[in-house]
């Protein structure tokens, strides 16, 4: 049983896209969860500048596994903890964490 102490169970991800309110976030399924892992495998290495997000607007998203690893994407690069990159080309990590969104969830992407 869950309280307000425990850890909070699943893949949790969200998107940071708005300034001065709460940010969207959601629970995703197991699979689509271990999908984005394999998925991050595969991509190759980046070892190039990180693009710098704007102060507003879009500016990535954040995918936490049970397990506690977390990764961020943005503009086709995504990091695991922050320590190592990998690079996104057609930035399908990004669209499989918005596709995953709850209808209403979230405004308008263009990624």
């Amino acid at each position: 049983m869950g309280t307000s102490r425990s850890p909070e169970q699943g893949w949790r991800v969200s998107v940071d896209i708005f300034s001065g309110r709460p940010n969207p976030s959601w629970a995703i399924a197991e699979s689509v969860g271990r999908r984005l892992a394999s998925e991050w495998q595969a991509l190759p290495v980046w070892t190039g500048k990180r693009p710098a997000a704007p102060p507003l607007g879009y500016r990535g998203i954040r995918v936490a596994a049970p397990d506690g690893r977390v990764w961020l994407a943005f503009e086709g690069i995504v990091s695991l903890e922050g320590d190592e990159v990998r690079k996104d080309p057609s930035r399908s990590f990004e669209r499989t964490v918005i596709e995953s969104a709850p209808a209403g969830t979230l405004p308008e992407i263009a990624i």
